[in-house]
């Protein structure tokens, strides 16, 4: 409805309405009394607006009101982009985005491109991770044969040692990963680096926000059986949930598929790509579905409403969004029932019973 209203005082749309003498009752007039608000009287509203103009007879003015604006200004999301999604349009989608379509390993690597340039090499992280550990692990000798000598201290080694690491100021464990924090998609600095609307970033609670992972994210990452770039982009929070795909899934080590799942349970990554295998029974925390145009073609109205089902799941997400790369999808979701699934099953059950009795078992 919202919509609506703001179509009808867009620029191109407003001389029409004026010319046909077409005025809109607003929303906030209409249910002045808030107590008559509810889903019937909203969908009366909204079919009023629509009979309203239809009874205008003016061709042009209903047109132009049925064509989506070209204007980005009034929308609440960019358009549609895979390629975009994990740098400039990430800050529309926090939380864990899910991109679907028929080859999520193809469609993550294509896109993911940019990211990966910015990350540094994993070799290189790994050995400065054990160069800290071996400075660490120096200090701590060092720090113990001090204590060990002093007179009395047999019973309280640990104890001085502590002391005096804290006297040093030290720690006794290895710092951050050096992973520059932009390239951790939707941390606070991603955000601030590629979101070209600075006043959303404000907007987000601080839980929306992702960090650097630990050493142990990084060992258990840099352990997985794949290729370094989707280490680098697990890293990140950048992922592909495909369990019978031979690149990551190799000599049938699933390691990987089952470490995105985990993460995946856990809300913990930014972005997953998936295909139709993920639908039933999926219960993650998710907050954003983007369905491409070639699954839309290709799938049924069932399994685009199961991804629709994917978001705002009650009690693990907050709110959900679901975009289609283009309205292709509404006349299989709002059109004439869809039975294509039921008549494929039907069709396979007939096959096998037609075949003759030995065949059968």
């Amino acid at each position: 409805i919202v919509s609506m209203q703001d179509r009808l005082e867009d620029e191109e749309v407003m001389p029409l309405c004026k010319a046909a003498g077409y005025t809109l009752v607003p929303i906030d007039t209409h249910f002045t009394d808030v107590s008559k608000l509810s889903h019937g009287s909203l969908r009366d509203y909204a079919t009023s607006i629509l009979a309203d103009l239809a009874a205008t007879k003016n061709d042009a003015l209903c047109k132009a009101f049925c064509t989506p604006s070209g204007s980005l200004s009034k929308a609440m999301f960019p358009a549609f982009s895979a390629s975009k999604l994990l740098l400039e349009n990430a800050c529309y989608f926090p939380g864990m985005t899910l991109t679907v379509s028929s080859n999520p390993m193809e469609q993550i690597d294509q896109t993911s491109n940019d990211l990966v340039k910015e990350m540094p090499s994993l070799k290189a992280l790994g050995k400065d991770l054990e160069q800290q550990e071996a400075a660490v692990q120096k200090q701590l000798a060092s720090v113990r044969k001090e204590a060990e000598k002093v007179k009395g201290g047999e019973d309280r080694v640990e104890e001085i040692i502590a002391a005096k690491m804290r006297d040093m100021n030290c720690v006794a464990s290895v710092g951050a990963i050096k992973i520059p924090e932009h390239c951790i998609v939707n941390s606070r600095a991603h955000m601030s680096k590629y979101c070209k609307e600075k006043n959303l970033i404000g907007d987000y609670d601080g839980a929306f926000f992702r960090n650097l992972p630990s050493q142990q994210e990084f060992k258990k990452v840099h352990s997985l059986s794949v290729d370094e770039k989707w280490q680098m982009l697990l890293l990140s929070g950048v992922a592909a949930h495909v369990p019978l795909e031979p690149a990551l899934n190799p000599q049938g080590d699933t390691s990987y598929t089952n470490y995105v799942a985990e993460q995946m349970e856990k809300g913990a990554l930014a972005v997953c790509g998936v295909t139709k295998d993920f639908t039933y029974g999926a219960n993650v925390p998710c907050t954003s579905v983007l369905v491409d145009k070639d699954f839309i073609t290709n799938h049924s109205a069932n399994t685009l409403r199961q991804f629709i089902g994917r978001v705002a799941r009650t009690g693990l997400a907050p709110y959900g969004v679901a975009q289609f790369q283009d309205d292709s999808f509404l006349p299989k979701m709002c059109g004439k029932a869809d039975e294509q699934e039921a008549a494929c099953m039907q069709a396979t059950a007939e096959a096998l019973l037609a075949r003759p009795p030995g065949e059968q078992e």
